[in-house]
């Protein structure tokens, strides 16, 4: 699978410029994740989580500025972007 980004020409309600978007394959299908260069880890939605058949774990509810945030964390098995693949990859769940 060659690399692939484009740019999303909607805003979304949490950005004010357009998204990027990078094509992974998740155990050999293809989803576009949005590219966020400040974050620390992935982030996947749930509903996107149980599409991929991600199994959570360690549901925990955190406290931040804006309250409380139910948080867990699911495992991807393959994750590759172009020629680059990753196994075993931890994300995290924001509910």
């Amino acid at each position: 699978m060659p690399f692939a980004w484009s740019v999303n020409p909607y805003q979304r309600c949490f950005s004010s410029v357009a998204d990027i978007f990078v094509r992974v394959a998740i155990d050999g299908t293809g989803y576009d994740f949005a590219l966020d260069t400040g974050s620390y880890g992935i982030t996947v939605d749930p509903g996107y989580a149980a599409i991929m058949n991600l199994t959570s774990f360690n549901k925990m509810q955190n406290s931040a500025n804006a309250g409380r945030v139910d948080t867990a964390y699911a495992r991807i098995p393959l994750l590759a972007v172009g020629s680059l693949s990753m196994h075993d990859i931890v994300v995290s769940e924001n509910f």
